[in-house]
């Protein structure tokens, strides 16, 4: 076993140099966008598969970890029924490649399942074992989508801390809005090194989606000296409801529904986006050491 490990930590810390030397020499990294939101019922779930669709379309390898621990809806958006998730990794009994799910449409899926309430109370042999099995997904994937669950609870922020970006998905529910500044305020007392932007769902109007907007990232901006990014807003529309209760993803039903159209705007938007620099963590490898072993990296604030 001892054996095995130290093998397996030898190529996780392969795999990891190798992508620090592609990055120094101009290739980009997987980018890691985590998705969240102050509260549930906001629409996250929806927004990450159709994006993640929408992605796929456009040439990208996209991957989503289905992080939430407690509504887990990544399978039921798409009409999934994974059999294995990273619980089966950890325990030795499956590789990555035996978890990963083939969604169709050109996006991948694994489900975290129990083995994410897990992830901090690994030995340092079941660590090195994960990280080392996860090191084959460095060549899959060019977009690393992180599902997590909503609010400020340890497992959502353990996820977002991780993440290279932090998009929140907020509604133009009064208690949606108060809750996304809660989570913009934790976040950015934890951490400057995560990238956030706001994303307004269910607008029934540009005027409201810019409103929200405003009132969202001036009071961060007056109260916690933070510049918070936006991209935009998602249309409400009947279709994307129909959808979900046919458990298909909107892009896959109703392909010429107003959401559809907004998706596919969305994903070219977060794609052309600059990206944060990625120096410090070098793709999905990483975001995963940073999961597993929080206290190797520096990114959180002091005091």
């Amino acid at each position: 076993m001892k054996d095995q490990a130290e093998q397996l930590r030898n190529l996780a810390n392969v795999a990891w140099a190798e992508r620090a030397r592609a990055m120094s020499a101009g290739t980009r990294a997987s980018r890691i966008i985590a998705i969240s939101s102050g509260k549930g019922g906001v629409g996250k779930t929806n927004v990450v598969v159709n994006v993640a669709l929408a992605m796929a379309r456009q040439n990208r390898r996209v991957l989503i970890l289905d992080a939430d621990l407690g509504l887990a809806n990544i399978d039921v958006v798409m009409g999934l029924a994974p059999r294995f998730n990273l619980q089966h990794v950890i325990s030795g009994q499956k590789n990555i490649r035996e978890v990963v799910v083939e969604a169709g449409n050109g996006v991948q899926v694994i489900s975290g399942g129990s083995g994410l309430a897990d992830l901090a109370n690994l030995s340092d042999a079941q660590r090195d074992a994960l990280i080392g099995s996860l090191a084959e997904l460095e060549s899959m994937v060019d977009v690393l989508l992180v599902d997590t669950g909503a609010g400020i609870g340890p497992n959502v922020l353990q996820f977002i801390l991780a993440a290279q970006e932090l998009i929140i998905v907020t509604t133009p529910e009064p208690t949606a809005i108060t809750d996304a500044y809660s989570l913009i305020k934790v976040v950015s007392r934890l951490s400057n090194d995560v990238t956030l932007r706001l994303l307004v769902n269910q607008v029934r109007t540009a005027q409201e989606a810019e409103d929200i907007t405003n009132n969202i990232t001036g009071v961060a901006r007056r109260f916690l000296h933070l510049e918070v990014g936006s991209y935009g807003s998602l249309p409400y529309d009947s279709f994307l409801i129909k959808a979900v209760r046919r458990q298909m993803p909107v892009m896959v039903a109703y392909p010429n529904s107003p959401a559809t159209y907004a998706f596919h705007a969305l994903a070219a938007r977060i794609w052309n986006e600059e990206p944060p620099a990625l120096e410090s963590r070098p793709g999905i490898l990483n975001f995963f050491r940073r999961v597993v072993r929080p206290g190797d990296w520096d990114g959180r604030r002091n005091g």
